[in-house]
């Protein structure tokens, strides 16, 4: 399929549930072990639908063969391939599988029961971060106005720097 891209694990559930990726074709309600779901890009360019069987090279460059059994639209920032956390795990390199996110969504009725088990979860873990949708949001665009800043700040000194070769080329070619 190609290589570089980035890949999110996920742990068995519904995902369509949890995760909106804009699902164009297929199902990703739940990945069975060989399943992966593709952002469209990948297919597009390896001319393969939802239900063919790929090869996928993982960390460790190990090839698998999966079946794909979803294509989402939805991928700017999250990844080009989403599969099993089982099927992931087995591949990296040197290091453990470590979540960097979960997502849940409570069933109707059962926000309250939700509520007070993340809470008590986070007293069991102080060191983790329970956040509503609304506080995740936040802090992503938190992350992403400080990225900007710092683009801005080394745009503005590259500008700077140009503006000055250009004044002395300028004062060079008239002395």
């Amino acid at each position: 399929m190609g290589s570089d891209g980035i890949a999110q694990a996920v742990s068995d559930g519904p995902l369509d549930e949890v995760l909106d990726l804009g699902v164009v074709q297929g199902r990703i309600g739940r990945l069975g072990a060989r399943d992966v779901a593709l952002s469209e890009d990948l297919p597009r360019r390896a001319h393969v639908r939802a239900g063919a069987e790929v090869c996928l090279a993982l960390e460790d460059e190990r090839v698998v063969k999966v079946r794909v059994a979803a294509v989402y639209s939805r991928a700017r920032g999250f990844g080009d391939v989403v599969l099993p956390q089982r099927l992931g795990s087995g591949h990296l390199v040197g290091r453990s599988l470590l979540l960097d996110a979960v997502y849940v969504r409570a069933q109707p009725g059962r926000e309250r029961l939700l509520t007070g088990s993340l809470a008590t979860l986070h007293r069991a873990e102080p060191s983790w971060q329970v956040l509503d949708r609304d506080a995740y949001r936040a802090e992503a665009l938190r992350c992403q106005n400080a990225s900007m800043a710092a683009t801005y700040l080394l745009l503005a000194v590259v500008t700077v720097f140009t503006s000055i070769s250009v004044v002395n080329t300028l004062v060079m070619t008239t002395m």
